[in-house]
């Protein structure tokens, strides 16, 4: 299994502030800093998000397992009332798993990842959101060599 191969988007988590007209956000809330933030203008949105992945797969011969967790910070726009565009940048960590069938060897690579994706979000009830990426770009680090994987995704944002 190789870090190309499409992603099962679990869930998600988020910690929101909003930005309207005039207000500041203060990171040591969100984040733990002690920064803030002006807003670019009304309906904007700062949230503490994240991104876990975990894939199977494989072919014949061998299996594989990935699970990535990312912590971001994410900008969001309503777009309408149930409806936002988000953008999002990401730096977690990775493993990914690969086996050979009947114990032939196996191979564990362990890294960072640094995430960025663009998405539409719509807020199915309180707390529980249907997302969709078409864009998502994940740079991966590792002694392996640095990758880079593009991502289209679409899964379910749960609120902790």
């Amino acid at each position: 299994m190789s870090l190309r191969e499409v992603h099962h988007h679990v869930g998600g988590f988020y910690r929101g502030h909003d930005l309207g007209a005039g207000a500041e956000v203060h990171l040591d809330d969100a984040l733990g800093g002690g920064e803030s933030h002006q807003p670019e203008g009304p309906g904007l949105h700062l949230d503490v998000a994240g991104h876990l992945s975990v894939a199977r797969g494989g072919a014949t011969g061998y299996s594989g397992l990935y699970v990535a967790i990312i912590p971001a910070a994410r900008l969001r726009y309503d777009l309408a009332a149930r409806l936002d565009l988000y953008g999002e940048v990401g730096l977690g960590f990775f493993v990914l798993r690969t086996s050979l069938d009947n114990n032939l060897g196996s191979d564990t690579q362990v890294g960072a990842v640094l995430r960025f994706p663009i998405g539409l979000r719509y807020a199915l009830s309180s707390g529980v959101d249907l997302v969709f990426e078409p864009a998502g770009l994940s740079i991966y680090f590792n002694s392996s060599g640095n990758k880079f994987h593009y991502s289209l995704l679409a899964g379910i944002l749960v609120e902790i």
